[in-house]
């Protein structure tokens, strides 16, 4: 990961190793001392952040996937 800020996207969920694998917001990890910083799957592209990312975790290292909550219902 390079050193630059990168934004997280509130919606922006993983499987934690310290929660039973359940989902977490991404923004959490960052206070985790297993944290390892993201994983830029597509240097300076456009993807989204859930495709873009994976989260380094020490606590199972292990890429972990990105995945986005989906805001609102169905229409």
């Amino acid at each position: 990961m390079s050193e630059e800020n990168i934004d997280i996207p509130d919606n922006a969920l993983t499987r934690c190793p310290k929660a039973s694998f359940n989902m977490i917001r991404v923004a959490r990890c960052a206070a985790c001392p297993s944290f390892g910083g993201l994983a830029d799957r597509f240097p300076g592209g456009q993807a989204p952040f859930a495709r873009r990312y994976l989260v380094l975790c020490n606590a199972e290292p292990v890429k972990r996937e990105v995945m986005e909550l989906a805001e609102g219902g169905q229409e």
